[in-house]
């Protein structure tokens, strides 16, 4: 099973805990982290300080995605270390974590949207 989860919500962690953010609050007790689907923190901040609406970052972030699964699709073998590590990650139960307390607009809703789309994966979204 791979679920999504707020760093704040221990009670929907399942499996290993794994950071899809730029950070970790101290003292997480996570096992991994997947950086290539942490947002940028200009975007995050261009959202957070009102620069762009949800709906521009949105747009954007799945481009991001978009461009990372080009990346997997063209890496030679082991030329990114993250990719091997997304593949046993995944295989596996796990909690993709990263701050916001709801995921209606937060990233971590993407990345659920993405995987089920581009890898047939199940994840639930808490």
């Amino acid at each position: 099973m791979i679920r999504t989860a707020s760093y704040f919500n221990p009670q929907d962690f399942v499996g290993k805990l794994i950071s899809i953010s730029g950070s970790e609050p101290p003292g997480a007790m996570i096992v991994g982290k997947l950086r290539m689907f942490a947002p940028p923190r200009n975007l995050v901040m261009a959202l957070k300080h009102g620069h762009i609406t949800w709906e521009q970052y949105e747009e954007i972030y799945k481009g991001q995605l978009d461009d990372l699964r080009q990346t997997i699709e063209c890496a030679p073998e082991n030329a990114l270390a993250g990719i091997h590590m997304f593949v046993d990650v995944l295989s596996e139960d796990c909690t993709l974590l990263c701050w916001e307390h709801t995921p209606a607009h937060c990233h971590r809703r993407l990345v659920a949207e993405w995987l089920e789309r581009e890898f047939g994966m199940t994840v639930e979204v808490r």
